[in-house]
């Protein structure tokens, strides 16, 4: 009966063993992919913060076209009025001119 027992203790001792490899290989394992997956995390963090800097740019030229265009178009529209303002006066002396020259007749 001792030789059976002293088998289980070292069936056991063997198992124990086995087990105890296979959970280190295991977290090794595991902290081998946490640390490829924190590497991933920060290189998609990084790339992040470039496409949030790019896009920061691309808005800060769409906002300078914008504000062109709105300029330019505040420009053409006085223009516009000043031009309508001188056309008004001319028809005026123009219907001024055409009263008188009726009258005259």
């Amino acid at each position: 009966m001792d030789g059976i027992l002293v088998d289980m203790t070292e069936g056991y001792k063997t198992l124990h063993a086995s087990i105890k490899i296979a959970v280190i290989s295991y977290s090794a394992a595991i902290a081998r992919n946490a640390r490829a997956a924190l590497s991933d995390i920060a290189t998609t963090a990084t790339d992040l913060v470039t496409v949030a800097a790019n896009s920061m740019a691309q808005y800060d030229a769409f906002k300078q076209s914008l504000d062109h265009i709105s300029r330019s178009w505040n420009n053409t529209a006085n223009s516009l009025t000043n031009y309508m303002s001188e056309v008004d006066k001319k028809l005026l002396v123009l219907n001024h001119l055409s009263s008188s020259l009726k009258s005259t007749r």
